[in-house]
């Protein structure tokens, strides 16, 4: 059986939307349970995470052909998305916790 490509679109997809899963529940959670900065923690973790398993091989990986070029862009330009808005998400998100 052959491995998956690293540099898939459709397992690049499925790292970020992980990513974009796991804020969702962190979320929902009361914020008793975990504490103010954890938020900061998980958002660094998930960067580095969507920069290993989507990011990067989109980036670097082989071209084969156009088609695979445009899935490949499809799924690149939300994860430099996230990279991009998830910092100041985390900072809203701490500005609005102290606010409360």
């Amino acid at each position: 059986m052959k491995p998956a490509n690293p540099a898939s679109p459709g397992r690049c997809l499925a790292v970020l939307l992980a990513a974009l899963l796991l804020i969702g529940v962190w979320g929902r959670l009361p914020v008793a349970i975990f504490g103010g900065g954890t938020i900061i923690l998980l958002l660094i973790g998930l960067n580095a995470l969507v920069f290993q398993g989507a990011t990067r091989p989109l980036w670097r990986g082989t071209r084969p052909c156009v088609s695979q070029d445009v899935y490949r862009g499809l799924v690149l330009v939300p994860c430099l998305l996230f990279h991009l808005l998830s910092p100041p998400f985390g900072l809203i998100w701490m500005i609005a916790q102290v606010m409360d």
